[in-house]
């Protein structure tokens, strides 16, 4: 148990970090470039400004994927010492709802022009195991991308 709760502690600290880093979702939003600042009057600067608005939105959806993953490894190593009946109905469903919001993102994949579909666990409360459910939900069994081998999507 010691050893599952240091590295529960090691899983918290890298979600830390990342969220007081500049690769945090809000540090990245914030940094934004306008038509401006690559000139104007060519067509050249409109294609570059598009292709980074493309890689910025990305790199907000990767920085978010990134912080929700970390934090959902933080309470599957809680759920693995205590239990899952020992856990919060809330962290139980924080992490149903992140694991939808992840499998929807893998199976929605790219949109049309190469954005990836930002989708927050913050933003996709439907996609929770309904309030006080203490069991997973049963394992579907119709092949998908995420469940195609046969094991549990």
């Amino acid at each position: 148990m010691t050893t599952l709760q240091g590295f529960k502690s090691q899983v918290d600290q890298m979600l830390g970090q990342l969220d007081s880093s500049n690769a945090s979702s809000g540090q990245i939003a914030q940094q934004v470039l306008q038509q401006s600042h690559l000139g104007t009057g060519f067509p050249e600067s409109a294609d570059l400004l598009a292709a980074y608005n493309i890689v910025h939105s990305n790199l907000q959806t990767l920085s978010q994927t990134l912080s929700d993953q970390i934090q959902a490894m933080s309470i599957a190593v809680d759920i693995n010492a205590r239990g899952y009946q020992n856990v919060d109905d809330s962290q139980r469903e924080l992490l149903w709802t992140i694991h939808n919001q992840t499998d929807t993102q893998y199976t929605t994949g790219v949109q049309q022009g190469g954005v990836v579909t930002p989708v927050s666990a913050a933003d996709s409360s439907s996609g929770a195991a309904p309030s006080g459910t203490t069991a997973a939900p049963a394992a579907d069994t119709t092949p998908t991308p995420s469940n195609a081998g046969g094991g549990v999507g």
